[in-house]
């Protein structure tokens, strides 16, 4: 039975469908402001054209043609899942939302720009991008067992650790910068600027874990004279959990030392 109600006025015709699945097997245009759909729609015919704005709440969309939407926004309330083979887009997409959006079709193929601006993206087939730059305004999480590109990876800005101190008039034997990882890091280098009146020397010491008998001298880098006025430069080229400086000031020494990594 089909449950169709028609108004009585011709200036507000509407027409109000309420059987359970609507099917359109031919070309179907709509051109009303908005369309609002509460239940389930499928949809067979080889192209849907909407001119106006189109808000979808019900759980699921089930598309099997192919759907252009010319209208300026597209607002879903629900889940989208796209699973067919491919998915091409020409235009610009935006996703401003908080939500997290997961792509499982086999590959994504996109032509122009892609700005993502939610938290997350989780990805879990292949993704091939073409388009001349790619730009991620958040944190991007790649937890795949490998990661291949063919072409060139260009990263524009680092994150970069650095601190110093200032020892004075210190005598014997003493640590600076304890204790620092530099596990994470993909180059770094520890300053040393003799600003006293006595010579002294310094020793580059790195360690597997946060324990004092597991620290070793880069034999690189060990005792060290650091001259009166003399700028020394001691790279971290031995791989490590952390590393700090081992000072010997004898009777006394006053000098400044600087540590920066980049990530």
């Amino acid at each position: 039975m089909n449950n169709l109600v028609f108004n009585t006025v011709s200036s507000q015709l509407r027409t109000l469908i309420t059987n359970p699945t609507l099917t359109v097997a031919g070309d179907m245009q709509i051109t009303n402001a908005t369309l609002t759909v509460a239940g389930d729609v499928q949809i067979t015919n080889p192209t849907l054209t909407v001119a106006g704005g189109v808000e979808i709440t019900n759980t699921t969309l089930t598309v099997v043609g192919d759907v252009e939407i010319t209208n300026p926004t597209l607002t879903v309330a629900g889940d989208v899942e796209i699973t067919n083979t491919a998915l091409t887009v020409q235009g610009e997409v935006a996703l401003t939302g908080t939500a997290s959006v997961e792509i499982t079709n086999t590959s994504l193929t996109v032509a122009g720009d892609v700005q993502i601006t939610n938290p997350t993206l989780t990805v879990a087939g292949d993704v091939e991008i073409t388009n001349t730059t790619l730009t991620v305004t958040g944190d991007v999480e790649i937890t795949n067992t490998t990661l291949t590109v063919t072409g060139g990876v260009n990263i524009a800005g680092h994150e970069i650790a650095e601190t110093n101190t200032t020892l004075n008039n210190v005598t014997g034997t003493g640590l600076v910068f304890d204790g620092t990882d530099i596990s994470e890091i993909t180059t770094g280098s520890y300053f040393v600027y003799n600003t006293g009146t006595n010579p002294f020397t310094i020793s580059l010491q790195v360690s597997p874990a946060a324990d004092d008998n597991l620290y070793a001298f880069d034999v690189d880098n060990d005792d060290i004279p650091v001259p009166v006025d003399a700028r020394l430069i001691i790279a971290i080229s031995k791989y490590g959990r952390y590393a700090r400086l081992l000072y010997d000031a004898g009777a006394g020494a006053t000098f400044s030392a600087y540590y920066v990594g980049q990530m």
